[in-house]
């Protein structure tokens, strides 16, 4: 287990994370894509909250737009996103332009647009998401505005620095706008296009009520049903794609499963009958192993049943 503190103005909030990929923690894909989901379930323990509150509260609604926007930064398409702004700006010779005329100043130029960009999106983008949370303003919309508010300092920042360096405008401003614009357009509604059914408040409230377990697990480790366990007042889900907590009883969770067939092989264990593969036995303990590598413990009384559907199976 991992703890990450992320600080934003007066919030503070712990990100913990449990890894279940089988690769080392410090690969360079896993440790992104942790830190991804975890600020993603803490998203969803605002919007839990919410739910059983009957309305956001002005904290929560901040919160909630802190983590949705850091979910979409740390996306691998932002990165992407992010590097084929740099290769256009290349081409557009918008780098070739200062390399050329002001040296080592365009580098510090640049290291210091990118951080300034970056932070004044987050900012734009947390203190406008609040309205979509609070008041129901339209998630595109916001993201429309929040561009163009985004687009008009940066090009006026932009200008400014032009005009000190070089004492003139190298292009006029509103080329400068719709250049930065286009660009910022594409990115912000594509992230959006790509990430809004996992980070919507509406798609995970009609989860949460849906009588079908399945299509209250989050849509990152949705996939073939392979085992409940209850733990205390929780019950993990395991599907061939990661793990989840939910807060239910463990016989209504197993009551809600409507599409894949299963057996309760314990008191605190569910599994599903394709996931099996054998009866193993150790130290006079029965147990079933499962196709992802789970031993699940088995009841005395139900080893003969699991026999015979392993035979039909």
């Amino acid at each position: 287990m991992m703890r990450y503190i992320v600080k934003y103005n007066s919030l503070r909030m712990e990100l913990n994370i449990t890894t279940f990929s089988q690769k080392p923690l410090g690969a360079s894909i896993v440790l992104p894509k942790n830190l991804q989901y975890a600020v993603l379930r803490q998203l969803e323990s605002i919007y839990a909250e919410t739910i059983q509150a009957n309305r956001f509260s002005v904290l929560n609604a901040y919160k909630a737009s802190w983590l949705y926007i850091l979910y979409l930064v740390l996306s691998v398409e932002y990165i992407f996103i992010v590097s084929g702004v740099f290769i256009v700006l290349a081409g557009y010779g918008a780098l070739g332009i200062t390399l050329a005329n002001y040296g080592v100043a365009s580098s510090l130029f640049w290291a210091s647009m990118a951080p300034v960009s970056l932070a004044f999106s987050i900012i734009i983008a947390v203190n406008l998401l609040p309205l979509h949370f609070l008041k129901g303003w339209n998630i595109w919309v916001l993201t429309g505005i929040s561009i163009l508010v985004f687009s008009v300092f940066i090009s006026i920042i932009g200008q400014s620095i032009w005009v000190s360096y070089a004492g003139q405008l190298k292009f006029g401003f509103l080329r400068n706008l719709g250049f930065v614009f286009g660009i910022y357009f594409v990115t912000r509604m594509f992230l959006l296009l790509i990430n809004d059914s996992k980070l919507s408040f509406l798609e995970y409230k009609s989860r949460w009520q849906a009588h079908d377990l399945e299509l209250s697990i989050p849509v990152q480790i949705r996939g073939k049903l392979i085992s409940l366990s209850a733990q205390d007042q929780l019950v993990k889900i395991t599907t061939d794609r990661g793990q989840h907590l939910i807060r239910e009883s463990f016989t209504k969770a197993i009551r809600r499963i409507q599409k894949t067939e299963g057996i309760q092989v314990h008191r605190s264990h569910w599994v599903a009958k394709l996931a099996m593969r054998k009866i193993d036995q150790q130290s006079g303990r029965n147990a079933v192993l499962l196709a992802n590598g789970q031993r699940i413990p088995v009841s005395e009384s139900k080893v003969v049943v699991i026999r015979d559907l392993l035979n039909k199976i």
